[in-house]
């Protein structure tokens, strides 16, 4: 699955890779879409103004939860920022899941194991957002150490 377009395509990425229930997660990149799209489903939220990003979650009827991520502005930031904003969005998203599953105190690795899966999912997307929106290169100032690794 790609990530959300800028039509608001609703992607939901997950990972089965820990051994505990599937992390869930939908990144996007336009306010109107994401509030359109959850909308639909019923689903009423309020987004601050200003922020860079900011993370929600959506505990469903069968339990799931799933985490929602908003960021807007990317022009003019570079990779390695945007790429750090969404790892911090990732610690959000980790605490919330812990919570969601009942785990009231997750061990250092636990959590860094679930911090890691929602990385890879929220950049995966973003990643494939920049490249599909002609945004990739994401900035000129990506360091040839990072160019390196994620082509």
């Amino acid at each position: 699955m790609g990530a959300p377009s800028e039509q608001g395509a609703d992607p939901i990425l997950s990972t089965s890779a820990l051994p505990m229930p599937p992390v869930e997660a939908s990144l996007w990149h336009d306010r109107a879409a994401l509030l359109g799209a959850l909308g639909d489903r019923g689903v009423g939220i309020r987004l601050s103004d200003g922020s860079h990003a900011q993370t929600f979650n959506e505990l469903l009827p069968d339990g799931r939860c799933i985490s929602f991520v908003l960021m807007e502005a990317v022009e003019g930031t570079s990779l390695s920022d945007q790429l750090s904003l969404l790892a911090h969005e990732a610690v959000h998203i980790a605490y919330r899941y812990m919570e969601c599953i009942g785990e009231e105190e997750p061990g250092e690795e636990t959590m860094a194991y679930v911090v890691e899966a929602v990385v890879s999912i929220l950049a995966e997307q973003h990643i494939a957002w920049l490249a599909e929106t002609g945004r990739w290169p994401a900035a000129p100032e990506v360091d040839d150490k990072l160019k390196g690794v994620l082509r």
